[in-house]
């Protein structure tokens, strides 16, 4: 959801200066006052008019084309005063070094709800996570795309930012190719206790793109460990196999005055994987359960979850938020490496940034102090060109319609090799 907080970028009209660029690419790597990266913006003919974020890549083998999932953003023509965000489909055959976009997959339709009076909304799909899963036996099932969608109204509504949590899930879609997806039904997959049932009903109060119940619901039932405060909201997702099984990381949030934000795994126990039935998730742990000794402990202060598997390691990419200058904002990526995924053991390697201790077990950070600053929802797969991206956004204070999302690639790989 443009990745604020647990969802979308908040677009608090706040504009601040920083000072020099830095970057540490491991833990060997410190105290860099400039930056040192060769950054590269990626850009697509026909992405959205204010840009892209929060890419995904992914490939079925070595010798195959990558593909990108990524948020393109768009002003809407409806009158709402937030963005519409959908979801597109870039193609590299060159290991990442070109992309062309391929395929618009999600659309954000622009609807008129009428559950809380006669509002003007955007079906929004973000944050979106694209998957090939090897272990599928139906062919037409091993292209997966995951992601949010969330209903938003105009900002204000009921004194909030017009984000309605309650009209929001991770849908899914599988298909045989990665730009077949475009065209594969989508499912209302997993959803938060928070869901409410006005969704239901194709062309009632909230025009729901997908009709229907949720095939997965968490409540005291059903994966009970993340609905341990009423009213749960799950966003940000991401797959990836680790011994034969899929894998699933999930940021789960409690809104106010409950207020809690945690990154869960949960591991998928058949195989194939049933996607859709309850019974086949089982719970694996908070994500960073193993912390102990610094203030980051339960993955509180961390957003915007990515699984990586190489060379036989686990590897989760996560978003470092602040309180400064807004709640939950994006101040670059962190990578932490499993000592032993089973159980969740975070690797023990502490990372100096500058001397300050960047969290007792990430293996890199990366941050990029520059006027746009608000920076994270990193993404990388094995023998991508231009290794880890990152997205960035631009704020124009004087003019929201000129700010722009972007991505780009940051050359970093070698963390991904401890």
């Amino acid at each position: 959801m443009l990745r604020q907080g647990a969802f979308s970028i908040l677009l608090s009209f706040l504009l601040i200066a920083c000072g020099a660029s830095q970057s540490i690419e491991g833990p060997e790597t410190t105290n860099l006052n400039e930056d040192v990266l060769a950054l590269e913006e990626i850009t697509l003919n026909g992405a959205g008019s204010v840009g892209i974020f929060d890419p995904s890549v992914a490939r079925e083998d070595d010798q195959s084309p990558i593909y990108m999932a990524y948020s393109s953003v768009e002003i809407p023509t409806s009158g709402t005063d937030n963005f519409a965000v959908s979801t597109q489909l870039a193609k590299s055959t060159d290991e990442g070094k070109t992309w062309s976009k391929v395929a618009d997959i999600v659309s954000a339709p622009e609807v008129t709800t009428t559950f809380s009076g006669v509002e003007k909304g955007i079906w929004g799909h973000e944050t979106s996570n694209l998957f090939y899963d090897s272990t599928a036996t139906d062919p037409n099932k091993r292209w997966v795309l995951i992601g949010v969608r969330l209903l938003t109204l105009r900002r204000g509504f009921n004194g909030g930012d017009g984000r309605e949590f309650a009209h929001s899930w991770i849908s899914l879609r599988q298909a045989a190719t990665a730009e077949g997806l475009a065209s594969a039904p989508e499912t209302k997959w997993f959803a938060g206790s928070l869901l409410s049932s006005l969704s239901d009903t194709a062309g009632g109060s909230t025009q729901t793109p997908v009709a229907g119940p949720a095939a997965i619901q968490i409540s005291n039932a059903i994966l009970p460990q993340l609905n341990s405060f009423p009213g749960t909201v799950i966003a940000e997702p991401s797959l990836m196999i680790q011994n034969g099984k899929v894998h699933l990381a999930l940021q789960v949030v409690t809104p106010p005055p409950f207020f809690s934000k945690k990154i869960h795994i949960l591991r998928c126990d058949t195989t194939p994987c049933d996607y859709t039935n309850s019974a086949a998730w089982s719970y694996v742990g908070n994500a960073f359960q193993s912390e102990t000794g610094i203030n980051l402990i339960g993955s509180g202060n961390r957003a915007a979850p990515e699984l990586v598997s190489q060379n036989g390691k686990v590897f989760v990419i996560v978003t470092g938020t602040t309180d400064t200058p807004w709640a939950s904002y994006y101040a670059g990526c962190k990578v932490y490496k499993y000592e032993d995924f089973s159980n969740l053991t975070l690797s023990l390697e502490p990372t100096l940034a500058n001397g300050i201790e960047v969290g007792k077990n990430a293996v890199a950070s990366l941050s990029l102090r520059v006027d746009d600053n608000f920076h994270g929802a990193c993404s990388y797969m094995p023998g991508l060109s231009g290794g880890m991206l990152v997205s960035r956004f631009f704020h124009d204070a004087s003019n929201v319609n000129q700010s722009r999302f972007k991505i780009y690639k940051t050359n970093i790989f070698k963390v991904f090799d401890q």
